[in-house]
């Protein structure tokens, strides 16, 4: 999830300091609370002073010490989440750096500059874990009343404002920290836990609670890292679980059903056609389906079958769909994007034009999982 304006406030300073903003970025800039306007200052600061090579080690560190961490340069996390941390919370391990955090090196050099009230808000940051908040309302604009799981307390945010829409039930690993005297949601991991990892956190939190005591603050930022890979393997499950099936090619598994005029009488077109069944002839492949030839149906289908398949060295042909033919009508079912485009392409070039596309239609994967799923054809001429 990505808040109105933390992605949108390090753009505008970045062209800031190039000297190509407009007027109206540099009034919208101005017009971002103070609280907001100090983080691009504590970017700006953490190049100064611990160099760019801060960054990499800093994200090596964000990303929990994987072997190969995630290229920060395809991670939504940072823009979002990454960088806010990067100023509050990292604690360089490297000789070379200042071993405390930007922000604290930053308050502690900028003191005397700084008013009261930025004080406080750069101390609560340093004091402040990222946590997990669950949804139990939102009124766009207007409120937002959220569960803090780990604290078991419930909070209300005015006036929030978010570019995507929030759901009741949804979990956000973010920072809440006050802004111009209310909290505020300053940073806040793009992707949102579903309502089910509401389970997994709550059975991680009571372990805690076994293993350290009654949950504070200060606690939490002590273990901090625990949180965070706590968010990672939530995300990591959900995803797991939600990823597509593959079929037998390694594509996406997508129902789908396109649609076709036809543009000529059925008998033609289903020999034109033929090779989409692997058949020689047409006799053939109507006595496959058990049709006769002779009157000549007004309604055939039959299983498209390609030759081989990359996964089962012992399948001589592979029913990937089927086709339904009627008398001006045409349609096939397979399931993904790849093959419904191969297909269609297969079709415009046995048909030309006559056959006129007219439109494709996603399917319920579970009412055609299994009968659209990969599996041995039952016909058509084996491979050589």
């Amino acid at each position: 999830m990505k808040k109105k304006h933390r992605g949108q406030e390090q753009d505008l300073e970045d062209k800031a300091d190039e000297g190509c903003l407009s007027q109206e970025g540099r009034e919208f800039l101005d017009s971002l609370p103070p609280e907001i306007q100090v983080l691009g200052q504590l970017h700006r600061y953490a190049l100064d002073i611990y160099g760019e090579e801060a960054l990499p080690q800093a994200w090596e560190e964000y990303s929990l010490w994987e072997n190969r961490p995630p290229d920060p340069l395809e991670e939504p996390d940072l823009t979002t989440i990454f960088m806010t941390w990067f100023v509050f919370h990292w604690v360089p391990k490297n000789h070379r750096f200042p071993s405390v955090p930007v922000a604290q090196h930053f308050l502690e050099t900028n003191k005397k500059s700084l008013t009261h009230n930025m004080q406080a808000f750069l101390q609560k940051g340093l004091q402040t874990p990222y946590r997990f908040f669950q949804i139990l309302d939102h009124q766009p604009e207007v409120s937002l009343r959220l569960l803090d799981l780990f604290l078991e307390r419930e909070l209300l945010l005015e006036n929030p404002s978010f570019l995507v829409p929030l759901e009741v039930g949804e979990i956000l690993f973010s920072l809440l920290l006050p802004v111009e005297g209310r909290d505020y949601l300053l940073s806040s991991a793009p992707f949102r836990l579903p309502r089910d990892a509401e389970d997994l956190l709550v059975f991680y939190r009571e372990q805690m609670k076994t293993r350290l005591g009654p949950l504070d603050e200060s606690l939490l930022l002590k273990h901090a890292s625990e949180l965070r890979s706590l968010y990672a393997q939530a995300k990591g499950q959900h995803q797991a679980q939600s990823r597509l099936p593959e079929n037998s090619e390694g594509h996406a598994f997508v129902p789908l059903r396109a649609f076709y005029c036809l543009q000529c009488p059925l008998p033609e077109a289903l020999k034109a056609l033929l090779p989409l069944s692997l058949e020689d002839d047409l006799n053939t492949l109507l006595q496959k389906v058990g049709l006769p030839s002779d009157p000549f149906p007004h309604e055939i289908h039959f299983p498209l079958l390609q030759r081989g398949n990359p996964k089962h060295k012992d399948w001589k042909t592979t029913a990937i769909g089927w086709m339904e033919l009627g008398e001006g009508s045409l349609c096939f079912y397979t399931n993904s994007e790849e093959r419904a485009e191969a297909l269609h392409d297969r079709i415009t070039e046995l048909l030309g034009d006559r056959a006129l596309y007219t439109a494709l239609e996603d399917l319920d994967p579970e009412a055609y999982g299994e009968e659209l799923r990969d599996r041995p054809g039952e016909s058509g001429k084996q491979g050589d």
